[in-house]
């Protein structure tokens, strides 16, 4: 077994131990369908603030977002105002929703809907639409987990075998403490997602001799754009500018957009979508959940917008843009711009994604470091798995 296998397992061991810890302490403090449901409507505003903010960026910001900056460049990176729609959407609804379930002991947000509309269908249709929606969302989140897992310990443990084991400690933990843990869990999950963002950010801009080099990278390849030919000229056209305002094309997948996606309209409506993440029903049983609205006001002005955005604007577009400056795109690294060539080109087969590719990096330079890093991007992704299955 080699050592970075040792580190990864020793430290989900660790991180394992503590939710099941708080599944157990959930299970003996649940004294009713309240109590287990709802934490007893008793969780701190500080919870709130922490496992709110674990719950709206999970894994699609820690595993998906540097892979999209990575393709997509800068224009992509105008979503990190996402931030801002997601903390709108908090500020708006959950004061409210909370008031609500006081009044009149909402337990599930389909039991407000009931009572409002006056009938059950509704109640039904929120349950099928959550479900229609955290099922792929979570599966495939567990998914990108299970590949970091197996990568790091260089394939003892297969992907699947791996997306397994993380669902089945999700739902021991949430099964067990119900609310009560997923949320404590998740103010852990919520300190290991920033930091797991902070430090392979740092490490991307370590690995390009620092913020100088990075942005004199970033001023050769839109020279490029003019002044070379072929694919890398083709790509830093796309890679800095914001193709217009709309463009009507035959769809994805069956017309490329001119310069790119990521127009004013796809930007904007893109942003407005994340607010979805602080409308849907999980973060209404969160709110239920809470002793006083106070965490909503600090979760969203702290935790979403001003951590989160200033996190994504800084470390992910690091992670992401700077990838290209590192070997992982073929076409920077063959027109000479690449400050180095650490990273496995990612347009090979079977490529592990931007995070997997630096994990694996740092796990043959420091497999403790890189093992603690994996075990935030699997909280990242148990974070929304766990509240999701706790709510639904």
């Amino acid at each position: 077994m080699s050592e970075k296998a040792v580190w990864l397992l020793a430290f989900l061991a660790l991180y394992w131990a503590f939710c099941l810890f708080w599944g157990l302490a959930g299970a003996r403090l649940a004294v009713g369908p309240k109590s287990y449901f709802l934490a007893d409507r008793n969780l701190p505003a500080w919870v709130i603030v922490v496992a709110g903010t674990a719950l709206a960026f999970n894994g699609w910001v820690f595993l998906g977002y540097p892979d999209i900056l990575f393709r997509d460049g800068f224009p992509f990176a105008e979503t990190c105002l996402g931030a801002i729609t997601i903390a709108l959407g908090a500020a708006f609804f959950l004061k409210r929703q909370w008031m609500l379930g006081k009044r009149f002991g909402y337990v599930t947000p389909g039991e407000m809907a009931a009572h409002y509309f006056g009938g059950d269908v509704i109640r039904i249709a929120m349950l099928v639409v959550a479900l229609a929606f955290a099922i792929p969302f979570v599966a495939m989140q567990l998914g990108a987990a299970g590949a970091i897992v197996a990568g790091l310990s260089d394939g003892m443990v297969g992907r699947d075998a791996a997306m397994w084991v993380l669902t089945i400690v999700v739902f021991a933990y949430v099964a067990f403490g119900g609310m009560r843990a997923a949320a404590y869990v998740g103010t852990l999950q919520g300190v290991l997602v920033v930091v797991g963002i902070l430090a392979l950010g740092a490490y991307a801009y370590w690995l390009m001799d620092g913020f100088g080099a990075f942005t004199r990278a970033l001023g050769a390849l839109s020279l490029a754009a003019t002044s070379a030919e072929g694919n890398a000229a083709a790509m830093a056209a796309s890679f800095f500018a914001i193709p217009g305002v709309i463009q009507y094309t035959a769809g994805l997948g069956v017309d490329t957009p001119a310069g790119g996606l990521w127009t004013a309209v796809m930007i904007f409506s893109y942003s407005l979508a994340l607010m979805g993440l602080t409308l849907n029903p999980v973060f209404s049983v969160l709110a239920f959940s809470s002793r006083s609205p106070k965490g909503f006001a600090a979760q969203a002005t702290w935790g979403a917008a001003a951590t989160m955005g200033g996190v994504l604007l800084v470390f992910s577009v690091a992670q992401g843009v700077g990838a290209n400056f590192l070997g992982a795109s073929k076409a920077v690294t063959e027109a000479g711009l690449a400050l180095g060539n650490p990273l496995a080109d990612q347009s090979l087969p079977g490529s592990s994604g931007v995070v997997g590719a630096y994990l694996g990096l740092l796990g043959d330079a420091a497999p403790w470091f890189a093992a603690i890093l994996a075990v935030a991007a699997v909280a990242a992704v148990q974070s929304i798995a766990a509240i999701s299955a706790s709510a639904t």
